[in-house]
């Protein structure tokens, strides 16, 4: 999965700081924070984390780190920039999740709950979260919004390239899923070059239905931030019993 987009994953979503993300995680994480948990290195868990540099920039920061990803692609990638920093990096579904214990915060950045394409997908992501969140744990989550979709990709075509190869995409809404065609083009040799084409979707969710169903899984909801109208931020607490 993500064969085609995963050697230009980053730079497509090249308007996201991945610094400024991992700033705003670490001061939301301190400020919210409200677990009971003392562990000088609280355990994190990135969920749909890509390529991971906003997992490594979060390790860096102190927290002990776990990036969940359903594709092997995007973890060796993530796993070879991450060099010898202590990090887990676990290959599955964030909807069927299986953690090893549980953790103090769970993020979910980088538009991954637009990829949940149903609400059974993003119900069993949520009570898995909250599942393996300790009580009083937060959830952070970031998704593009039904206006983006709507203004900025239905029916355009995009294109990149650099130095490795290139990359077209195009995005066409069908009522609350967008579909995209994408075509890369990856250099093998001096004037050799491999195409691959790979078909994605995302889902048009609305604010009021991601915080029903974070209600439904157990989770309080406490603020959103942002002023992006085409991004929002949403930051959760577990209920404790």
């Amino acid at each position: 999965m993500y064969e085609a987009l995963a050697g230009f994953y980053d730079k497509n979503i090249g308007e996201l700081n991945y610094d400024r993300m991992a700033d705003f995680l670490h001061t939301v994480f301190y400020k919210f924070r409200n677990t009971g948990n003392v562990a000088e290195h609280p355990i994190v868990l990135d969920a749909g984390c890509g390529t991971g540099k906003c997992t490594v920039k979060l390790a860096d920061k102190g927290f002990d780190m776990i990036g969940l990803d359903v594709s092997p692609e995007m973890l060796q990638i993530a796993s070879k920039d991450a060099k010898s920093r202590d990090i887990c990096w676990i290959c599955q579904d964030m909807t069927d999740m299986d953690l090893f214990g549980t953790v103090e915060a769970v993020f979910c950045m980088t538009d991954t709950v637009n990829h949940l394409l149903t609400v059974k997908e993003l119900r069993g992501f949520l009570k898995k979260s909250s599942l393996f969140t300790e009580p009083g744990g937060l959830l952070v989550l970031d998704f593009l919004t039904p206006a983006y979709f709507k203004k900025v990709i239905d029916g355009n075509v995009f294109y990149q390239e650099d130095e490795k190869g290139s990359i077209i995409w195009e995005g066409n809404v069908h009522g609350k899923i967008c579909d995209y065609e994408i075509v890369s083009f990856s250099k093998e040799k001096k004037e050799l070059y491999s195409r691959s084409e790979e078909f994605l979707r995302e889902r048009l969710w609305s604010g009021e239905e991601i915080k029903a169903e974070a209600k439904k899984a157990g989770y309080a909801f406490i603020e959103s931030a942002g002023k992006d109208p085409y991004r929002k931020y949403y930051i959760f607490r577990k209920r404790k019993k």
